[in-house]
Parts: structure tokens; C-alpha cells; sequence
């Protein structure tokens, strides 16, 4: 999301974000929500005026009140919303010339045991909606179940910073950097969430560490929960592993391309996913990417060709085709050569957020 924003920022857009999380991004304002845990100390008549009220079952009143409240400032000529989860629902609900909707996995594609008040406000942003992007033509596809029409439908990635995620020549002097040694880096930047099946990866590391000792197993990767991050931790205690396995917790953007430049494979083995960046962002460094047999990674990851792909949860599928990279030097940097390649032609976050900000343009001049 901060890359998206500062990109158009740097374009010289008037950038707007609006989020319940503070931090700071250059050349944007960022408004952020007030807690939805926040107690209002206020007369009852004053918070009526704001739609706060007591009642837990309408907190969210308040903060959709305050959202308006500052889109009516703004008076942008675009509402955009990055997923159809809180906060990115708001959007659907405040005052807008023009609304985009960009979805992800959770929107469309899962959590079919959603709320029926989550489920009629994707069915009614949707319909809203002047133009719906997604990374993948599987989620334009679901987007279509919910109603939505095939005029409004692109497909947009969000594209990787190829200046910064790249093929590097000097490889030992960027493990040195990391605190890695020789052995070969098998990496994984998905976040600690039972969805996204780390553990798989924690159960296929004994056999593999059999064909390679010196293995060392990267996660990178926000912590969904403390009790998820310990569990991992056990986990790789009771597999004797501990010492092959390295948990960094969150790393900063700006050094992310540094672990995919030096790892040899990417795992991302997700029961459910979109495109991932980080399988994108692998590709670009050089890192062989196994990946979960999906329709949205089968876009971009072809199996023998350019990566191998693995039924999600299979660890001994896994297992075999982290040997099968690690043992064939020549095959993993033949694939390694045609992703670099096709990250070059298609992958740029440059072309992508430049196709974006044309369907933006074109949703101005439709106004006028």
C-alpha cells in the first residue's frame, strides 16, 4: 500500500491515504482512523452528531462518520479501495466521484463463511464500482460471480521496484551482510498465519537438511499472532532444526531484496492465496520460486519451466522439489535466467502502476 501511494505521489498526484495504522509516507497525507475500541467521554447529544454510540454492534458507525467527514474535505476525484475488509470497506460507503476497487484473495475467492452484513457489503461495493483490479484473472473471474461486469474488470499486479530487486553478482558479500554462511538459503516471506503454511516448510526441513547440512531456512515474515510465532518456534525444536532455521520477524522494505538475492529457493506454499509480491519480488533475484499448485500462481509460474509447483500442504511433494532444485545447479539457473527475464518484460512496477494511473485518467475524463 505505502509503495502504491508514494508511487503516484511521485508522480505528482495529490495522494491521500486513509488508514488505521499511523506511520509516515513521503509526499502522502495520511488520515488515521480513530480506534474502534476508543471510548467516547461525551454527552450522549454530541456523540450522536458523530454516530457514536455505546452499543459495541454499531462502533463502526463513528469511524465511517469520521471517513466521510475527511473524504468531504479532500474532495478527491477518486476513491479507491485496497480491499473489501475494514477499513477498506469505508470506501464503498463515502461520498466519491468516481469509486476503484482493488480486491484481494479474501475478498472474492474464501472466507465463504463471512457474515451476511460482509457479504452484502462486497455484493454492494462491487456493483458500485467504476473499475475493479485485481493481480490475478482467477479473482476478476470470482469478482464476476459477485456480479460484477466484465467492462469494469482489469487485470493489474502490483508489480516490482526492478531497481532494487535484481540479480546481484557478489553474493557471498551479501550473505556476510545478512549474518548467513555457506550453505544453500531457502526462503519464505510469507507472514506467521495458519493459511499461509509455514509449518509445511518447518516439516519438510529433516529430510532436506540430509542432503544438505548446511542448509539454512529464512522466514520472513509479520507475526498474525504470538502464540502462531511460538508454536513455529516449537515446532522447530522438537524437529531438531532449530539451528538450520532463522526467524527474522518483520524486515524493513528496504532490505527485503537483499534475502531474495541471496537465497537459492523461494517457498510460498499457501492453501489459499492471490499473487503474492514476494514470489514476484523472488523471481526478480534470482531465487527459483516453489509455489502452491493455484490458479493464480500458475499465471506466472510455470512447473518445470520456470519454478515447480506443489499441492499445498504436501510435505513430502515439497520436501522432493526443495532436493530437486538444490541438487541441479544447471536446471535452477536456467530458471533462474528465464525469470529475470520475464520479471524484465512484464513484471516492472513502473508499466503496472503506469496502466494504472491510465484507467485513472480515464475515469477523469469520463467525468468531465
Amino acid at each position: 500500500m505505502q509503495r502504491w501511494v508514494h508511487w503516484f505521489a511521485s508522480r505528482g498526484h495529490e495522494s491521500h491515504l486513509i488508514t488505521d495504522l499511523p506511520g509516515r509516507i513521503e509526499d502522502v497525507t495520511l488520515h488515521v482512523l480513530p480506534s474502534l475500541r476508543q471510548h467516547d467521554p461525551r454527552p450522549r447529544r454530541e456523540r450522536f452528531k458523530d454516530w457514536s454510540f455505546h452499543d459495541w454492534r454499531l462502533r463502526y458507525l463513528r469511524v465511517l462518520k469520521w471517513a466521510i467527514d475527511r473524504v468531504n474535505e479532500i474532495n478527491p476525484d477518486i476513491v479507491h479501495s485496497h480491499i473489501l475488509w475494514y477499513p477498506g470497506m469505508l470506501g464503498a460507503f463515502v461520498p466519491s466521484k468516481k469509486y476503484v476497487i482493488t480486491v484481494f484473495n479474501g475478498d472474492v475467492s474464501w472466507r465463504k463463511d463471512r457474515k451476511l452484513i460482509n457479504r452484502l457489503g462486497v455484493w454492494y461495493a462491487i456493483r458500485k464500482a467504476d473499475i475493479i483490479t485485481s493481480v490475478s484473472q482467477n479473482l476478476l473471474d470470482d469478482c464476476r460471480r459477485w456480479g460484477a461486469k466484465k467492462t469494469k474488470l482489469h487485470r493489474i499486479m502490483r508489480g516490482v521496484d526492478l531497481s532494487r530487486f535484481d540479480l546481484v553478482k557478489d553474493r557471498q558479500n551479501v550473505r556476510r551482510e545478512l549474518g548467513l554462511g555457506p550453505g544453500p538459503v531457502v526462503l519464505s516471506q510469507r507472514n506467521v498465519a495458519k493459511l499461509y503454511n509455514l509449518d509445511t516448510i518447518l516439516l519438510a526441513t529433516p529430510e532436506v537438511l540430509k542432503h544438505f547440512p548446511n542448509l539454512q531456512v529464512v522466514f520472513i515474515g509479520m507475526p498474525n499472532s504470538e502464540e502462531e510465532t511460538t508454536s513455529l518456534a516449537n515446532l522447530a525444536t522438537a524437529l531438531n532444526v532449530e539451528r538450520n532455521v532463522l526467524f527474522t520477524g518483520t524486515i524493513p522494505y528496504e532490505r527485503i531484496h537483499l534475502y531474495n538475492q541471496v537465497a537459492d529457493v523461494s517457498v510460498s506454499v499457501p492453501s489459499s492465496d492471490g499473487l503474492s509480491s514476494s514470489i514476484l519480488e523472488a523471481m526478480s533475484c534470482g531465487a527459483v520460486p516453489v509455489a502452491s499448485n493455484l490458479p493464480t500462481t500458475r499465471e506466472w509460474v510455470k512447473h518445470n519451466k520456470n519454478g515447480l509447483l506443489v499441492a499445498p500442504r504436501d510435505v513430502h511433494a515439497l520436501t522432493q522439489a526443495i532436493i530437486a532444485l538444490l541438487s541441479d545447479d544447471q536446471k535452477r539457473c536456467e530458471m533462474r535466467d528465464r525469470n529475470a527475464e520475464k520479471m524484465r518484460l512484464e513484471g516492472s512496477e513502473d508499466m503496472w502502476m503506469g496502466k494504472m494511473e491510465e484507467l485513472y485518467y480515464s475515469l477523469i475524463a469520463d467525468k468531465r
